[in-house]
C-alpha cells in the first residue's frame, strides 16, 4: 500500500509504495516498542461464568438461580418454551442455562459477581466499615432479576424483580457456603464444617496446588433465601389466553444470595422504611401540571401561531409491569457502561 510522512515542512514530506508485511502495534508517543505499555484500569469486558475463572482472593457476590414456577405463558405448545434468567448488577448482566419445553423450569446454577471497591481499606478500617461500606455497596444498584423466554426471532420478559442489596444483610442468615457446590464433602481440613472459620477481611493467600481447595472451602456467611413474586407486565397478561391457568397463579423465582468471602462481620445496613406508590398523590399533581401547562400553551401560541396547538407534555406514565403512575424522573437511571453480557456456559 501507499504511505505517506505527514509533515509540516515540504522538503521533508515523503510518499513511498510497501510491498509485504508490516508489524503494527498501539503505542502511546515517547514510548518505544519494548516498554511496557500501562493501560488506564477499566471495567472488565466480561464477568466470569464458571467458577475456575475466579480471581483468587477477591470478594465475589454469589448469586444461585434455583427455580421458576407458573410463569404466565401464553403458547400452548411448550416446543416453543426457552427460559433462562438474565441477572443484573453493578452493570454486569449474566444468565442462566436455558431450560425448554416447560413453565417451571430448575436450574441450580451459580452466578458470579465481583464486588469493586474504591477502595481496599473499606474492608479493614472499622470507620469505612462502618460509613463507607454501606454506601459504596448500597451505589452499585439493585439486584435485578429477569425472567425471559427466548425464540429464534425475539425474547419476551416474563417478569421482573429487583432486590435490594441491604436484604441480603438485613434478611438472610448465618449458613455454610463455597464457591462451587461439591458433590461429596472432601477430606480437606479446609471443608471441616465443626471449625466455624470465618475468613478473614482481606481474604487469603491461596498457592496453586490448594485451588480445589479454595473452591470447595465453606465459609460461614450471611446467605438469603427468599422465593420472590415476579411483577410482569400488563400488556403481557392482556395478550395471554385467559384460559391458561398460568394466569391465574403468582409467578415466582426461587434465589439464593451470598458473598464470599464474607464481608466483615460489623458490616450494617439499615433498613429503609418501604414507601408505597402515591399514584393519587401522582395524579392529582399532574392535574395541576396540566392546568398550568395549558395556560403557558395558550401564551405561547400568540406569540407563535404555527406551533403545534394541542401539544402534550405529561409529568407521569404508568407502569406496566405495576400499574402504578410514577413522576417521569423516577424512570431515569444510572448507566454503567459497558454493559456486561456473558454466554451462558461459558
Amino acid at each position: 500500500g501507499i504511505i505517506k510522512k505527514l509533515t509540516l515542512d515540504k522538503t521533508k514530506f515523503k510518499q513511498g509504495e510497501i510491498v509485504g508485511n508490516i508489524k503494527c502495534f498501539v503505542n502511546s508517543y515517547g514510548i518505544d516498542e519494548g516498554d511496557s505499555n500501562i493501560q488506564r484500569p477499566v471495567q472488565p469486558l466480561s464477568d466470569a461464568t464458571l467458577v475456575n475463572q475466579l480471581i483468587l482472593n477477591d470478594h465475589y457476590l454469589v448469586i444461585r438461580i434455583i427455580k421458576c414456577e407458573n410463569l404466565p405463558i401464553s403458547s400452548i405448545d411448550l416446543n416453543n418454551v426457552n427460559i433462562n434468567v438474565w441477572v443484573k448488577w453493578d452493570g454486569i448482566v449474566n444468565k442462566t442455562n436455558t431450560v425448554s419445553k416447560t413453565t417451571s423450569p430448575f436450574f441450580y446454577q451459580n452466578l458470579y459477581y465481583p464486588i469493586r471497591l474504591v477502595d481496599k481499606k473499606e474492608l479493614t478500617n472499622e470507620n469505612l466499615i462502618r460509613n463507607i461500606l454501606p454506601v459504596d455497596l448500597i451505589s452499585k444498584g439493585e439486584i435485578c432479576f429477569e425472567v425471559h423466554n427466548n425464540n429464534e426471532i425475539y425474547s419476551t420478559i416474563l417478569g421482573i424483580f429487583e432486590l435490594p442489596f441491604s436484604d441480603i444483610f438485613n434478611y438472610g442468615t448465618y449458613d455454610y457456603r463455597s464457591l462451587a457446590q461439591e458433590s461429596a464433602k472432601s477430606s480437606s481440613m479446609y471443608n471441616d464444617y465443626k471449625d466455624n472459620y470465618e475468613a478473614i477481611s482481606g481474604g487469603m493467600n491461596v498457592s496453586s496446588d490448594n485451588y480445589d481447595d479454595y473452591y470447595v472451602r465453606q465459609y460461614k456467611t450471611i446467605v438469603y433465601k427468599n422465593t420472590l413474586e415476579l411483577m410482569y407486565s400488563k400488556v403481557h397478561l392482556k395478550s395471554l389466553n385467559k384460559e391458561n391457568i398460568q394466569t391465574k397463579r403468582e409467578s415466582t423465582i426461587s434465589v439464593e444470595a451470598f458473598v464470599i468471602p464474607p464481608l466483615p462481620s460489623d458490616l450494617i445496613f439499615l433498613k429503609e422504611n418501604r414507601v408505597q406508590n402515591s399514584s393519587a398523590v401522582y395524579k392529582s399533581m399532574s392535574k395541576r401540571w396540566e392546568k398550568d401547562f395549558g395556560k403557558f400553551n395558550d401564551t405561547y401560541l400568540q406569540w407563535f401561531p404555527k406551533a403545534i396547538k394541542d401539544r402534550s407534555f405529561p409529568c407521569v406514565s404508568r407502569n406496566d409491569f405495576d400499574n402504578n403512575l410514577y413522576p417521569l424522573c423516577s424512570f431515569i437511571t444510572s448507566i454503567n457502561l459497558p454493559s456486561q453480557v456473558s454466554t451462558p456456559g461459558i
